[in-house]
């Protein structure tokens, strides 16, 4: 049996042990196997690490080296050693633990499986900085890809638990192990899986739709970014009665999108949706964009090295467009504050909803800084 936990980007996994009938004979074993249980339950995970490997190392004397117990006090210690951000640590005690479970139960098998997934992900936070291990993670993830093939040829009926699993650990360490165009291809083929598997408004689904969304907008792709992202919002809002975080995020992802293919109408009815969704705070003094661009420097003040600010007071619209803006304040040169105003128009906010109507936001203002890299 296994629990499940989230911890920031790591996942908690549990491995429960099988005690012998002869209580008397574990009784030190048991009692610090319980503090580890005490430990996660209450969420203290650095407390957790403490008693996860004084159960390993106790296990190891009273557990048989191939025993599926020891096993999982391994992979408990190696799990803590992730929550605790010790990847380094982790990734030798899962390479460890991946060859003797790939001994007892075979490469390819859902232990190997579920230990590798754990080992990509330590080893790409571990050795992140590293250019030399950048090819060595590849390898790993696309064994990870390789694995989950034969799995899903193996089990079938399995078929879309692996790739969720596979579709949440390329989000999780966010690092690609293949192309941009590979890992599009992978997440479209996870996704028609998924979808097959689980149904449209599953959350697993809508996940591997947002990440697909977003590797087409990395990759340009805006068109087919926006229609992903136009089926979460339609899928969530025929699915849940209340603002969801995704919900909100696609809607500020097709903003940006709609403005940046030119296309204002559209990004003005998500710019409505946000509003909508997200009452605005009046003790919070300057909105969120939800899509910029940043002025240009002048050529001219960058050449002669001149640096400055500007603070530019403005309205937002209905529609959640920059209006009336105004100078308050420019140091340094006309030329900011005239390459200042000419990018603050093209920014748009969420408008400003009071009592379910749409109003004017008036004098807000934004600080535009100019200066020359060190």
């Amino acid at each position: 049996m296994k629990t499940f936990r989230k911890l920031c980007s790591a996942t908690i996994i549990t491995l429960f042990i099988q005690l012998p009938f002869n209580a008397s004979a574990t009784d030190n074993f048991q009692a610090v196997y319980q503090q580890y249980l005490q430990a996660i339950e209450a969420e203290d995970y650095k407390a957790a690490l403490v008693h996860a490997e004084n159960s390993f190392r106790t296990g190891q004397q009273r557990f048989d080296p191939s025993s599926e117990n020891l096993r999982n006090l391994h992979f408990n210690y190696a799990n803590m050693l992730i929550a605790n951000r010790k990847f380094s640590e982790a990734y030798e005690e899962l390479e460890a633990l991946e060859q003797s479970t790939m001994d007892r139960y075979g490469e390819v098998s859902e232990q190997t499986f579920e230990v590798r997934i754990e080992r990509y992900y330590a080893s790409v936070k571990s050795h992140s900085s590293e250019p030399s291990y950048e090819k060595y993670k590849k390898s790993i993830g696309r064994s990870l890809v390789d694995l989950v093939e034969q799995l899903s040829a193996q089990q079938p009926e399995k078929q879309g638990n692996y790739y969720a699993a596979l579709m949440a650990i390329m989000q999780r360490s966010n690092s690609g192990f293949l192309s941009l165009r590979r890992m599009i291809k992978l997440t479209e083929k996870a996704e028609g899986i998924l979808l097959e598997a689980f149904g449209a408004s599953d959350t697993r689904v809508i996940e591997t739709q947002f990440y697909l969304a977003k590797l087409l907008k990395t990759n340009n792709k805006l068109r087919g970014s926006a229609e992903k992202f136009e089926t979460i919002v339609s899928v969530i809002e025929q699915s849940v009665e209340f603002t969801h975080p995704w919900a909100l995020s696609a809607h500020a992802q097709l903003v940006d999108i709609y403005e940046t293919m030119g296309r204002s109408e559209e990004a003005t009815e998500h710019c409505i949706a946000i509003g909508e969704m997200t009452p605005w705070d009046e003790n919070v003094i300057e909105p969120t964009p939800l899509f910029r661009v940043n002025p240009e420097y002048p050529i001219s003040y960058a050449r002669a090295r001149k640096e400055g600010k500007v603070i530019i007071e403005f309205d937002i619209s209905e529609g959640g467009f920059v209006t009336n803006p105004r100078v308050l304040e420019v140091d340094g040169g006309e030329k900011f504050a005239d390459s200042s105003i000419e990018a603050l128009q093209r920014w748009r906010y969420a408008p400003k909803f009071q009592d379910g109507e749409v109003q004017i936001a008036k004098n807000r203002r934004v600080q535009m800084d100019f200066y020359i890299g060190r």
